[in-house]
């Protein structure tokens, strides 16, 4: 049976389709594996977000209350039911995890719902406890004409879960507003408990001072609290400039006066004293208590020195070899400890031609009387 070249040319055109789809299913599944790769890989930093923080993690057990630090709304910090301490310039937030505390009180009040109460409070190293404003509205909020002026005082602030929560309720406790700083206390107590065990008379909307509220202090019946203080420091690396009273030994001028060769006699320092300055930074480390004791740092430092070389030989030596200014600069590396009060140099003196290196050993004034300050007043 003959056939056309239409025909044929259509046969020929399967057999090359069949023979090219292994090699493109294939190459369709390559990228396909990729991009599953991909979402994993995005799925696991997506774990810092806030939307994820009551998901069930390994090795930890499922909580009620999530209390964690936060630099911004989008990234999980720190949990600090696992460190020691709330870092400075660092906010917390409180997320109310719906999955465990509705099926803990669903029997109890169906109708009502469950109410998780949060207070904080903050403590100057030389004050009182003072209350926190937790629902204080932002400037475009205040702009509004119809907002209820009685919502922004300080009682507690209530968040709601019953069988229609769709989201874990959050709350931010704004420590970067209320100008926390370090060695202050914040106390953080939060109410867990039926709406109608916290609220057995619902408080008038017209009264802001009813007493329908039970008082804060009291512990009902079927209510689990969480009253936690923590104290806040530096953690991490922070940035600062220190003082330095040093003590510099010249490196291998000993060696080269010893030989003879030189036309300079190169002056002998050994630990002479010099003051300096440094910009470095600290880290301040709050898993582990040896680092934490320690409180390594590193940094730059410019110190003065004066340093006199001399001829050798007066008539024969070159007078410019040893000429220098009265105060000289070196530059160098700093490494230190116990938050910059001891700190250890390596630098160059730029003013002289030869033998310029130099270690150094010392203090920094103001970190030692930091230090002093510190322990008499714990």
């Amino acid at each position: 049976m003959k056939t056309g070249p239409f025909v044929r040319g259509a046969r020929l055109r399967v057999l090359l389709l069949l023979v090219a789809m292994p090699f493109a299913t294939g190459a369709a599944a390559e990228p396909a594996s990729s991009a599953r790769q991909q979402a994993g890989g995005k799925g696991e930093r997506a774990s810092d977000s806030p939307l994820h923080a009551c998901e069930p993690r390994a090795g930890a057990g499922a909580r009620a209350i999530r209390i964690l630090e936060i630099r911004s709304e989008g990234r999980i910090e720190e949990d600090l039911s696992l460190v020691d301490g709330i870092n400075t310039n660092r906010d917390v937030l409180i997320v109310a995890c719906r999955r465990v505390i509705w099926p803990k009180f669903k029997d109890l009040d169906s109708k009502g719902g469950v109410l998780v109460q949060v207070r904080a409070w903050r403590k100057p190293a030389d004050g009182g406890w003072l209350e926190m404003r937790l629902n204080e509205p932002s400037q475009d909020e205040a702009i509004l004409k119809q907002q209820d002026s009685r919502r922004y005082d300080l009682r507690e602030v209530s968040l709601a879960v019953n069988e229609s929560t769709l989201e874990d309720p959050r709350l931010i406790i704004p420590l970067r507003r209320e100008l926390v700083k370090p060695t202050d206390l914040i106390r953080i107590r939060i109410r867990i408990a039926p709406r109608s065990a916290i609220y057995p008379t619902e408080p008038s909307p017209a009264n802001d001072d009813s007493t329908g509220d039970n008082p804060v202090g009291v512990i009902l019946d079927n209510e689990e609290v969480i009253d936690s203080i923590f104290e806040v420091g530096r953690f991490g690396l922070h940035a600062r400039f220190s003082d330095m009273a040093l003590f510099v030994q010249r490196v291998g001028e000993d060696r080269a006066n010893s030989s003879g060769t030189n036309l300079v006699v190169f002056d002998s320092v050994n630990f002479r004293p010099a003051p300096g300055v440094n910009y470095g930074f600290n880290y301040y480390h709050r898993r582990h208590a040896s680092i934490r004791v320690l409180e390594p740092g590193f940094g730059m430092h410019i110190a003065f020195l004066n340093w006199n070389d001399r001829p050798r030989d007066s008539a024969a030596a070159d007078v410019d070899v040893t000429r220098t200014t009265n105060l000289q600069i070196g530059i160098g590396v700093t490494g230190s400890m116990f938050d910059g009060t001891v700190v250890g140099t390596l630098g160059w003196n730029l003013h002289v031609k030869d033998q310029r290196p130099y270690l150094g050993i010392g203090f920094s004034i103001t970190g030692l009387a930091r230090k002093i300050a510190q322990f008499v007043r714990e």
